[in-house]
């Protein structure tokens, strides 16, 4: 239960609690840098083999930037799942 993300567990009520919230910005953050030292190990790799091909340089380092926008896209998934009924709703039908 302890990797479900708050975020599927609240979907229904219409208050998610502070700490639910800090526990998807720390899944946030834990996947960022993740992903952050997976470019890094790429990029020093890439620099201490001595190939200095520019195709190996850009494929890495795009690869990795590749992964760092699903992550943020992902957060932006998180954001409109969980605001999607936040809204004030109108008395009239």
């Amino acid at each position: 239960m302890g990797l479900v993300s708050p975020l599927a567990i609240y979907a229904g009520t219409e208050v998610v609690p502070l700490p639910a919230l800090f526990s998807v910005a720390a899944g946030i953050a834990l996947a960022l840098a993740l992903v952050g030292r997976q470019l890094h190990g790429v990029l020093l790799a890439d620099a201490m083999s001595g190939r200095t091909t520019t195709a190996r340089i850009a494929l890495g380092a795009g690869m990795m930037l590749l992964a760092v926008l699903l992550v943020l896209l992902g957060l932006v998934g998180g954001i409109v799942f969980l605001l999607r009924g936040a809204g004030p709703t109108s008395p009239i039908p």
